[in-house]
């Protein structure tokens, strides 16, 4: 989930397991550069793969490689290891 604050701060559902939580904006602003909307697809890519182990980064990057080449590729991988890192995973 885009979140910065900690998650007793929010009304999450009784039946949750897990969650985990990042500040995908503050993500992508690193990774794209501050914009009106800032890109966080790429970015709750890396939280999804640090919180439920579905998918590997190396996964992920390769899979950024086929589509893209230059800056925008190396910017969604860049994107996508942050957020990775910076994901804190919570039982709940």
């Amino acid at each position: 989930m885009n979140w910065p604050g900690e998650p007793e701060e929010l009304d999450l559902p009784e039946n949750l397991s897990k969650i985990g939580l990042v500040d995908a904006v503050t993500v992508s602003n690193k990774a794209f550069g501050v914009r009106a909307f800032p890109i966080t697809n790429t970015t709750m890519l890396g939280a999804l793969a640090k919180t439920t182990n579905w998918v590997k980064l190396d996964s992920l990057s390769h899979a950024m490689k086929e589509k893209w080449t230059g800056r925008i590729s190396e910017a969604n991988i860049a994107a996508i290891h942050e957020a990775y890192d910076k994901t804190r995973v919570y039982e709940v």
